[in-house]
């Protein structure tokens, strides 16, 4: 019995984008964690990083007040870096011509932040 490929809604999927240079997406991301994401079509998962960024952020200040804010500082820049290198990675992919779903994630834990805000179906390539 021949097993059948797994069948999804292929308007979940974002069209190869050969102009989204993956260089680019990785400057916006470190410019900004999540508008590379928003530039790739990839809306739900940008405004998830953005969110979190800013949580992590006032989170940073607002502990700083007691010197707790220091010690988080290392979980912000660690998402800083796995955010842009998911970007680089998804950019990568669409460069290539290869199918990248909306709510795609390089990383396994990203995708819980990201299934909160995306409506398609968040997984792990």
């Amino acid at each position: 019995m021949e097993s059948q490929p797994l069948a999804y809604n292929t308007s979940d999927q974002l069209p190869p984008n050969s102009t989204a240079e993956p260089i680019l997406i990785l400057l916006l991301n470190f410019l900004f964690a999540g508008l590379g994401h928003l530039v790739l079509g990839q809306s739900g998962k940008g405004i998830t990083y953005i969110v979190i960024n800013f949580l992590l952020f006032f989170l940073i200040v607002l502990l700083s007040f007691v010197f707790i804010g220091i010690c988080i500082l290392p979980l912000q820049i660690v998402w800083w870096v796995m955010v842009m290198v998911d970007g680089y990675v998804i950019a990568q992919r669409l460069k290539e011509g290869k199918a990248v779903r909306k709510g795609e994630c390089a990383f396994s834990i990203t995708k819980f932040g990201v299934s909160l805000f995306e409506s398609s179906e968040v997984f792990v390539q």
